[in-house]
C-alpha cells in the first residue's frame, strides 16, 4: 500500500505539472491543492473517456442504428447459441465461461485502471492545471514569537522531565504508575512522534503567515526544531530499549524508519529556515524525495529477513511470529535453526513446514517462494 499510495502521488503530481511548473516552485499548500485536483478529475474522468464516443450531428441517427441493431439481435443470437450448445457438447465446451468471481475482479480493475488513467489524462490537459491560492492569513511578529517561545518552553521543560529519567529520578513515579522502564518506552513513542508531526505542521504554518527577516522568530523556529529533534531522538532511543526487551518486529521497524524519517525532515526544515535556497521552493521536493528513497530501502533491504536474524541472533524467538513473516523470512530463520533450543527448533520447523505451498506456474513464478521452497527442502518438508 505505502507503494501505491507513493506511484499515485508521483504521477498525480507530474500530472499537475504537465502544462507547466517545476518540483521546485511547490510549497505544500500549492501541492495539495494540485493533488486534490487530481481527485477531482479522477471523479470526472469517466465523462473525459466517453467524451469523444457522444453522437453528433449526422453520426447521432448512425448510433441509433447501431443501437437498435444491438437490441434486435442480440437476444437472437443468444437464443440460437443456447439451443446448439444443447445440441452438441463440442460446441458447448467452446462456449466454456471463466470463473464469476474472476470475471468480476478482471472487470473491476479495468474499471480503476481506466478511472486512473482518464484521471491523469484529464489533468495533464485541463487548461488550469492547480486550485487557485490566495494569500496565507497574515500573522504579526509578536503572535508568532508568542507559538515559537510556546514550543520552545514545552520542549524544554520535556527535555528536562527525560533527563530526570535517565538519571534516575523518575523511578518513583514509573513505580507508582506500575509501569516497567520497557512499558514507559511503549507507551510514549508514538505520542512523541505525533508531537514531532505536529510541530512541523505548527512550523509551518508560522513561517508561511508570518513576516519574513525577523531575526528573532528565526532564532526561535530554529530552536524549537532543535528541541523537537531531540524528541525524536529519544523516540529513537525508547523504540530500541523496547526492542531489546521484546525482540524485533516489521512494525517496530517500520516505527524506526518513521523517526528517521522525520529526524531528517527537521533537518531540511533547518536548513529552510536557515534561508539556504531561499530564492526557490525546494522544501516539499525535498521531503518527497527522501520519503522515496525510505520506501525503496525498505523494499531492497528485506526487512522481514532482517527482522527473522535479529530476533534469532538475540533469542527473542516466538515461533508463530517468525513463520508468519512470509517466504522472504524463511531462508535466513533455517539458516540459524542451530541456535535454538530442541523444542523451540521442532515447533519453527513444524510451522515452517505447515506453510508449505503447492509449485507455481510459470507466470506466477517468485523468487522469494523459490528461495523459501529451497530452504524448506532442506528441512525434509
Amino acid at each position: 500500500m505505502p507503494a501505491i499510495a507513493a506511484a499515485a502521488v508521483l504521477v498525480g503530481t507530474a500530472a499537475g505539472l504537465a502544462r507547466g511548473g517545476t518540483l521546485l516552485d511547490l510549497t505544500f499548500p500549492s501541492l495539495a491543492g494540485r493533488l486534490a485536483l487530481t481527485a477531482t478529475h479522477g471523479l470526472l474522468g469517466p465523462l473525459f473517456l466517453l467524451r469523444p464516443l457522444a453522437p453528433r450531428g449526422a453520426h447521432r441517427a448512425r448510433w441509433w442504428a447501431v443501437a437498435r441493431g444491438v437490441a434486435i439481435g442480440l437476444p437472437v443470437v443468444a437464443a440460437l447459441t443456447a439451443l446448439l450448445a444443447s445440441a452438441d457438447v463440442v460446441f458447448a465446451s467452446l462456449l466454456h465461461l471463466p470463473d464469476a468471481d474472476s470475471v468480476v475482479l478482471h472487470v473491476v480493475l479495468l474499471c480503476v485502471g481506466g478511472g486512473a488513467a482518464a484521471a491523469v489524462l484529464r489533468h495533464a490537459s485541463a487548461r488550469t492545471p492547480s486550485l487557485p491560492l490566495g494569500a496565507p492569513p497574515a500573522l504579526g511578529r509578536l503572535e508568532a514569537r508568542m507559538v515559537l517561545g510556546g514550543l520552545c518552553g514545552v520542549y524544554t521543560a520535556f527535555a528536562a522531565a527525560q533527563l530526570a529519567v535517565a538519571g534516575g529520578a523518575a523511578d518513583r513515579i514509573l513505580s507508582e504508575e506500575g509501569l516497567t522502564y520497557a512499558e514507559y518506552a511503549r507507551r510514549g513513542f508514538f505520542q512523541l512522534l505525533a508531537a514531532a508531526a505536529l510541530t512541523a505542521v505548527v512550523l509551518l504554518c508560522v513561517r508561511a503567515c508570518s513576516p519574513r527577516g525577523d531575526r528573532l522568530s528565526t532564532v526561535l523556529v530554529l530552536a524549537a526544531l532543535a528541541l523537537t529533534e531531540v524528541v525524536v531522538v529519544l523516540a529513537v532511543h525508547r523504540l530500541s530499549l523496547y526492542e531489546n526487551a521484546y525482540g524485533l518486529t516489521l512494525l517496530r521497524l517500520a516505527a524506526l524508519g518513521a523517526a528517521l524519517w522525520i529526524g531528517l525532515v527537521f533537518l531540511l526544515l533547518a536548513v529552510a529556515a536557515a534561508g539556504v535556497g531561499g530564492h526557490r521552493s525546494w522544501l516539499p521536493a525535498a521531503v518527497g524525495a527522501a520519503a522515496l528513497v525510505g520506501l525503496l530501502t525498505w523494499n531492497v533491504a528485506d526487512p522481514a529477513a532482517l527482522v527473522a536474524r535479529r530476533d534469532l541472533d538475540r533469542g527473542k524467538v516466538d515461533a508463530a511470529y517468525l513463520a508468519s513473516l512470509g517466504d522472504d523470512a524463511v531462508p535466513a530463520i533455517v539458516a540459524r535453526l542451530d541456535r535454538l533450543a530442541p523444542e523451540t527448533r521442532a515447533d519453527v520447523v513444524e510451522r515452517l513446514c505447515a506453510a508449505t505451498v503447492a509449485r507455481r506456474g510459470l507466470l506466477e513464478w517468485n523468487r522469494a517462494a523459490e528461495r523459501a521452497a529451497a530452504a524448506r527442502r532442506t528441512l525434509g518438508c
